[in-house]
């Protein structure tokens, strides 16, 4: 693959300028950090957590799925590749800044999604619908687990 073709990808410039500026807004400009924590759910039992992120993660999923049906699919995926950056980055920067696990675990969430984001616009096969919702069924029981863990 050619330079020329990795530059005139969308994905590209939304991952760069996504991590951008995540690490800038969060680092920088010091937003409040506990201003909603969705992430944590402080139970004792792994299925109830399992179900309530896996709620919250196909609530995500469908709208990853939303731009097959749409035209300019490219465009509207580097828009959502920027968001999900964007809250990678910046769980990443607060977990560095508190140091808690519980952001780590969060940050797990979005490079997800971000793979999942790839790996729809990149697959041409005929199961990537089965496939991408086993990865997600996968690592909602993963972060499930690690949330009870810690």
């Amino acid at each position: 693959m050619s330079l020329n073709k990795v530059f005139a990808n969308y994905k590209v410039y939304g991952i760069v300028i996504g991590a951008f500026i995540g690490i800038i807004v969060y680092n920088t400009i010091a937003i409040d950090f506990f201003a909603r924590r969705e992430e944590i759910i402080y139970t004792e039992q792994l299925i109830n957590i399992f179900i309530i992120m896996l709620c919250n993660n196909l609530k995500r999923y469908i709208f990853i799925c939303i731009p097959n049906f749409l035209k300019h699919r490219e465009a509207f995926w580097a828009v959502l590749i920027f968001v999900y950056t964007i809250k990678f980055t910046a769980t990443l920067v607060i977990a560095i800044r508190l140091s808690d696990v519980s952001w780590v675990i969060c940050s797990f969430r979005w490079f997800a999604f971000l793979i999942m984001i790839m790996y729809e616009t990149y697959c041409k096969k005929k199961y990537k619908r089965l496939a991408s919702i086993s990865f997600l069924v996968a690592t909602t029981f993963i972060e499930s687990f690690l949330i009870n863990i810690f």
